[in-house]
């Protein structure tokens, strides 16, 4: 089956911040403070409805005391590794998104998504 990794680096330096990562079939929740996480998630196609479907969708949630603050996803096709559609399509480099520049995510155009802090 056709399967895209996602490598995504995080770090919170908030006090009751939360940071959720996810894909079809798995998601990771961090909330440990001053830690840097390095994480890799896979979009398989396995866990993808329909024969002919090979897009997964990357997503990220921050949420600080219950309340979400910031919610980004992009979209994956698997079979080819590229960025079919989100928030940040069509751009070779974006910042999907920081907090008190505590953490930031980036999408890259080539066939990976990457974090850096």
């Amino acid at each position: 089956m056709p399967s895209k990794g996602v490598q995504i680096y995080s770090y919170i330096a908030v006090p009751g911040a939360q940071i959720e990562l996810s894909v079809p079939g798995q998601t990771i929740t961090r909330d440990e403070q001053r830690v840097f996480h390095q994480d890799r998630l896979e979009i398989d196609k396995r866990n993808l409805q329909g024969t002919f479907n090979f897009t997964g969708t990357f997503q990220f949630r921050v949420i600080h005391n219950g309340q979400e603050i910031a919610k980004e996803s992009v979209d994956v096709n698997t079979m080819t590794g590229g960025l079919e559609s989100g928030k940040n399509y069509g751009s070779d480099v974006q910042s999907l998104g920081s907090t008190d520049g505590s953490r930031n995510h980036e999408v890259d155009g080539r066939p990976s998504l990457k974090g850096n802090k």
